[in-house]
């Protein structure tokens, strides 16, 4: 009777700590597949950057087929789809991708990016700004937060996020430039210069924000600086009408009313109604 009872015993501690071993199985299959996805992901980016695009896209639908639940192999698809331009499918992979990955701010800001392109304005606003709220440290986030409420043209709201966005990633030449404007929007020319100055040091800065920076020293009465702006946007843009209608703005100011009068007529070539362009880039007055 104690052989028996003692051969039970050992065939339920044999079979309990079978079920112990069994038990993890599940677990360790799935990060074998997440790592095995993982790596294919890897694979899809070298491809895609060796220009084989082709092989690249083949290799990130099996990224997802290997772990369909890894947010990033859902990324990496996505990111195919939108170099074919085929945007609806690219937003499908990153919905599903933020969902799985709801803390990855960098997902949400590529999911309002593609909803922004597809026109679904409420939507973007909403994964923007929600991603926001969830990480209130995060300057990245808020960022982009800006850059949607300035390009819906809500340019109070957009002050005091902007605020915080600079102060959180001062290095960011984006965060920088997106104060400026709110602020040259909400007639603070000189938080806007300042803002300005910061991001044209911070890196190459495009047309658009030399233009503002002119506008900006133009208001402060800062008249070589606005030239020296206006001057760096058409020679970064010479095609651009608004740039040249600034300067033409900037050098009247300057005392100088034949270069400006040459700018102005630039401008004019360029674009019919270019004498409002230069108001226009100033905004609302203060």
């Amino acid at each position: 009777m104690r052989r028996f009872v003692l051969r039970v015993l050992l065939v339920g501690a044999v079979l309990g700590a079978a079920a112990c071993c069994a038990a993890p199985l599940p677990d360790l299959q799935r990060e074998r597949e997440m790592a095995r996805s993982d790596q294919q992901v890897a694979q899809a980016q070298h491809l895609a950057n060796s220009g084989q695009a082709t092989k690249a896209f083949d290799i990130a639908k099996a990224a997802v087929a290997t772990a369909p639940r890894n947010p990033y192999a859902h990324r990496e698809l996505a990111m195919h789809f939108i170099a074919r331009n085929d945007i609806e499918e690219a937003i499908g992979e990153l919905r599903y991708a933020h969902q799985l990955a709801p803390d990855d701010t960098t997902l949400a800001i590529e999911l309002s990016q593609a909803l922004d392109t597809k026109g679904l304005a409420e939507e973007a606003s909403r994964v923007i700004r929600e991603a926001a709220e969830a990480s209130p440290s995060n300057g990245l986030a808020l960022t982009a937060l800006v850059a949607r409420e300035i390009r819906a043209g809500r340019y109070e709201q957009a002050l005091e996020p902007a605020r915080r966005a600079a102060k959180l990633a001062p290095r960011l030449q984006a965060a920088q430039a997106n104060l400026g404007l709110a602020c040259l929007r909400c007639g603070k020319a000189g938080e806007a210069l300042e803002a300005f100055r910061l991001a044209v040091r911070l890196g190459a800065p495009d047309a658009v924000m030399l233009v503002c920076a002119a506008a900006a020293a133009g208001r402060l009465g800062e008249r070589e600086e606005s030239v020296r702006y206006a001057e760096q946007a058409v020679q970064i843009a010479p095609e651009d009408a608004e740039a040249w209608a600034t300067l033409s703005a900037a050098l009247n100011a300057a005392g100088d009313p034949a270069g400006a009068q040459r700018a102005f007529a630039r401008a004019a070539a360029l674009h019919p109604a270019a004498a409002s362009m230069s108001q226009r880039a100033e905004g609302p007055p203060p």
